[in-house]
């Protein structure tokens, strides 16, 4: 029998923000608006210490993480005299993969492989365009173990 094993994990995270600000005023009309969306996920694959593995063909230890983050900030002001608006906008898309084989000389992790032993972390996002970054397939090759 051909046994192949994969380790997997992995997912994907975004974050919206969204904000809209209006001065209206006779005389003076001032406003300050402030978006901030953060995607800051943490993804892991592993094979723990005390772990044994056998596989007559392949091993595969991967994680995939994708990442997103947008803010919009939208600002009106209208005055008869003075209008003034600010508006921040930032978005942050900052995730950790890490695919790993922990191992202890108390507790050895054992992974053996007929053919070939990989271990893999892949990062990716999307652009302004919403296009993948770093060529990550669009849908991913393999089922997330959360």
């Amino acid at each position: 029998m051909l046994v192949d094993i994969e380790v997997a994990g992995g997912g994907v995270a975004h974050a919206w923000s969204e904000v809209d600000g209006t001065a209206i005023a006779l005389l003076v009309g001032v406003s300050h608006s402030t978006a901030d969306a953060r995607a800051t996920p943490a993804y892991t694959a592993t094979v723990r210490a005390n772990t044994k593995l056998t596989a007559s063909r392949d091993v595969t230890i991967r994680a995939v993480g994708l990442a997103d983050a947008d803010a919009v900030g939208n600002n009106v002001s209208k005055s008869l005299g003075v209008a003034s608006g600010e508006v921040q906008a930032k978005a942050t898309a900052a995730a950790t993969v890490a695919a790993e084989i922990v191992s202890t000389a108390a507790a050895p992790a054992v992974v053996v492989a007929g053919r070939d032993l990989l271990v893999d972390a892949q990062h990716g996002g999307q652009d302004n365009l919403g296009h993948p970054k770093n060529n990550l397939p669009t849908v991913l090759p393999f089922p997330f173990v959360g």
